[in-house]
């Protein structure tokens, strides 16, 4: 079967909400041939990465039990409510819910369900407005089998839901795309939320580049502009000066901007751009201007293939990007395989490629955990929070270390590293780092900010 979804890699661009998420191609060198649809481990020559943990035995990680659930039983429901295609609202995620839906039937297939009952979503889908969200969290407090909430790409609504549902059943989503998820009582982001995708990289460029200084530049238009003074507090906190410049967004030529940001002499260039004209503009110059690209970190929107052949020399520019998952798909380790595995058994092969399909794999593969270990004759709202609360990791395709509510100020973060990728070209990627937390000060600086109070706006 022919897959019909372009191939992408999904991050938060922090600290923006609704529309946070950008697309492009995760450039795919082959996936290796089809294997056990069990998620069984793949031998495969392997070197250990520091904060990356393989997971290839899928059944003993939901805690389940080799074979098909029992379609007889009563159904062990997820509350599941995403932004979908098929109404006013433009999603950033309009895959989300297919691929939730896979990993329920992976389980329901390969791993008995929940206790042998089949897990299923009772869905909610906010199409048009914010106020629909109202109706979905009332809808899912009224179930009473209804033990979790588990939101897909929520932007519009979720504040709604937040705010209805406040506490009462836990809310455990993969991708936050509303402020006020990370603040929300109850409510627990499984990857590295908001900031937390930005925060890491003054780690990154002191601890792998061995960067003392950093030039920045970025489009002078919000989202963007956070994202810099974002980079700019992170850097002072690993004590890297950095010089921040804005330019006009429609400019073609971005020569003069990484000129005054001193990119030439800096260790480490940070493009903070997603436009495809942007990104072309900022590779040609950084190829004028004769910048190592081994010192460019930036965002994975520059790699799409409707630009890739406008690059010079007609290949995306070996630059680095993170992601707040493992990247194990991207680099075809062991999970990554036994991933690609597992999706194949329901649907196009390349879908593995799709973050947004290795996310609520991820996402949904970890609440059946949960429901496992509690059984399905006590799940409860309170034995759900329990579970989550304690979970320490690692999480299938993301962090190796989990702790929900490390930070007070944003207590629904349970993650806040990165992985960092990098292009070799020829659609080869490789890893350019272990896991990557924000630096030791600025965690400090987080660690001593007022409980509920947010991530710190960066002046």
């Amino acid at each position: 079967m022919k897959s019909n979804v372009s191939l992408r890699r999904r991050f938060l661009v922090a600290p923006v909400v609704a529309g946070a998420f950008g697309a492009c191609a995760w450039l795919a060198a082959g996936l290796p041939a089809a294997g056990a649809a069990t998620g069984s481990p793949v031998p495969a020559a392997h070197t250990a990465v520091a904060g990356v943990t393989d997971i290839t035995n899928f059944v003993k990680y939901v805690d389940g039990k080799p074979g098909s659930a029992n379609p007889k039983l009563a159904p062990a429901l997820i509350g599941w409510s995403s932004n979908d295609s098929g109404g006013s609202v433009v999603s950033v995620g309009p895959e989300a819910s297919a691929a939730a839906q896979l990993a329920v039937n992976w389980i329901n297939k390969y791993a008995g369900g929940i206790g042998g009952h089949p897990l299923m979503l009772d869905s909610c889908i906010v199409k048009n407005a914010e106020e629909e969200g109202l109706a979905c969290a009332q809808g899912f407090l009224n179930n009473p089998k209804v033990s979790v909430v588990s939101f897909g790409a929520l932007s519009v609504g979720a504040q709604t839901e937040d705010a209805t549902i406040a506490g009462k059943k836990p809310i455990i989503q993969g991708f936050s795309l509303n402020n006020s998820d990370v603040v929300t009582p109850n409510e627990y982001i499984l990857f590295g939320p908001g900031p937390f995708a930005i925060y890491p990289t003054a780690q990154f460029a002191k601890q792998y580049l061995h960067a003392t200084t950093a030039a920045v530049i970025y489009p002078n238009e919000a989202g963007l502009l956070e994202n810099a003074q974002g980079l700019k507090l992170t850097d002072a906190a690993a004590g890297i000066k950095t010089t921040t410049v804005a330019f006009d967004p429609t400019t073609s030529d971005l020569t003069g901007a990484l000129t005054a940001a001193h990119a030439q002499t800096a260790g480490m260039v940070f493009l903070d751009i997603t436009d495809q004209n942007q990104c072309l503009a900022a590779g040609k110059a950084i190829n004028t201007l004769g910048i190592s690209p081994t010192k460019v970190v930036g965002f994975s929107q520059c790699d799409q293939p409707a630009i890739k052949s406008q690059y010079p020399g007609g290949d995306y520019p070996h630059f680095v990007s993170n992601l707040s998952q493992s990247g194990s798909a991207l680099v075809n380790d062991p999970t990554g395989v036994a991933f690609a595995n597992a999706v194949s058994k329901f649907g196009p092969r390349d879908l593995a490629l799709d973050d947004w399909y290795s996310g609520m794999f991820g996402q949904i593969l970890t609440i059946a955990q949960f429901m496992n270990k509690v059984g399905y004759s006590h799940l409860s709202p309170a034995a759900i929070k329990a579970q989550v609360k304690a979970f320490t990791g690692p999480l299938l395709l993301g962090s190796s270390k989990i702790q929900c509510g490390k930070y007070p100020a944003v207590p629904a973060a349970c993650s806040d590293s990165v992985y960092y990728f990098r292009y070799n070209g020829n659609g080869k990627w490789s890893r350019a780092s272990g896991q990557v937390e924000p630096p030791l000060a600025l965690q400090k600086q987080l660690l001593a900010r007022k409980p509920g109070s947010g991530f710190p706006v960066a002046k």
